[in-house]
């Protein structure tokens, strides 16, 4: 189910690295949890979906640490990167993560203590998975009507040694074959156009599914 690339230490190093932040700006995961925050929701559960060390998990934690109605489940297969996560939010004091583990399988089960999702990450996970289909589609009933997943992932056109030498080109998605998943899977495509303020920036596309209301 994982490629091997996202398995290598040196790929979840460079996950956490200042290049990483040069290609995606941490203020585009502030900007979708705060565009959802507008609406004051009396409770807002988040899935991380195959958090490695945890950047995004502990980045939209440590943003919204002061909000109690809001926490974070953080999902991968490798045990020694939860137990890295696990390290950082003790490190950081954090209350509002919850990391759990995912066997490596073929097809997902998620556990029945999970509560609904309003909204799901995959963060440069999706491509680290040979069935992204079955992904999606196993992931759709835990999230609530109306609920949100976001994927982004790396460009195939971006350039970039680092990148290309831990995750070569080949093993990429592109925004056109994952927007058919998307659909395939039951999801309602979302159009991204001047809903949040993300800078501008070279290397990763941004898609967004919605879990029809009926």
């Amino acid at each position: 189910m994982i490629v091997r690339a996202h398995e290598k230490p040196a790929f979840h190093e460079f996950l956490f690295s200042k290049r990483r932040e040069q290609i995606i700006d941490p203020v585009v995961y502030k900007s979708i949890l705060d565009y959802y925050l507008q609406a004051e929701p009396d409770q807002i559960n988040i899935l991380d979906f195959g958090c490695g060390n945890g950047y995004v998990s502990l980045l939209l934690a440590d943003h919204a640490k002061n909000l109690e109605s809001l926490h974070i489940y953080s999902l991968d297969y490798q045990e020694e990167l939860l137990d890295t996560l696990w390290k950082r939010i003790v490190q950081k004091g954090l209350k509002n993560i919850t990391p759990f583990h995912l066997n490596e399988q073929n097809r997902i089960f998620y556990p029945n203590w999970l509560p609904p999702m309003d909204l799901v990450f995959f963060s440069f996970s999706l491509s680290a998975a040979s069935g992204p289909d079955d992904i999606l589609k196993t992931t759709l009933p835990i999230i609530r009507p109306g609920g949100k997943v976001f994927i982004m992932d790396w460009g195939v056109s971006v350039n970039d040694e680092v990148l290309d030498e831990l995750f070569p080109r080949e093993n990429r998605l592109t925004p056109m074959i994952l927007e058919q998943i998307l659909e395939r899977s039951g999801y309602y495509l979302e159009s991204v156009q001047g809903k949040y303020r993300f800078p501008s920036q070279d290397g990763y596309f941004f898609l967004e599914g919605t879990r029809p209301l009926l």
